[in-house]
């Protein structure tokens, strides 16, 4: 086995004894002769399955399976605005905000907003981006907009 591997094996143990004596308040962390037979069965184990993967030594290695698309913004069609809104929520938390903006057919920018919105799902700050944005074109005048967001929920309603 390559020493590399019974190494991090070795300290991985280690900190994870000592983290459970200190964050678990367990009293009887391993002895040191208990702690390095645990270490050589984890290593063994670990290596035995790293070898019978591809991934091992002498293994031949399967290259990713890659897809170009074109990504990009595209401006909208002559007369009309494009709204591009988003939100975000900070789970566990649920920390949320949002923002948008709308630009022209020439990419100009013609407005935008940001918002924070306390807590909430982030379902509910693609919701409200939306809401938001759409309130926004309205209040400028605009009643041919087309909204794009990476939201499944705001979109399918």
């Amino acid at each position: 086995m390559p020493w590399n591997v019974f190494f991090s094996i070795a300290l991985w143990c280690i900190w994870r004894n000592r983290n459970e004596g200190v964050f678990h308040g367990l009293s009887k962390t391993l002895s040191a002769p208990t702690l390095v037979q645990s270490i050589r069965i984890k290593a063994k184990l670990w290596f035995r399955a790293w070898n019978s993967t591809r991934l091992g030594p002498g293994r031949k290695k399967l290259a990713p399976q890659r897809t170009l698309s074109q990504i990009g913004w595209k401006p909208p069609p002559p007369g009309w605005l494009k709204l591009n809104v988003d939100g975000a929520s900070n789970n566990p938390k649920g920390i949320a905000g949002e923002g948008g903006l709308l630009r022209d057919t020439s990419s100009s920018w013609v407005g935008g907003f940001v918002v924070s919105l306390g807590t909430c799902s982030a379902a509910m700050s693609e919701l409200w981006a939306l809401y938001h944005g759409v309130n926004l074109a309205w209040k400028l005048g605009c009643r041919t907009h087309i909204v794009e967001n990476d939201s499944q929920v705001a979109s399918s309603l």
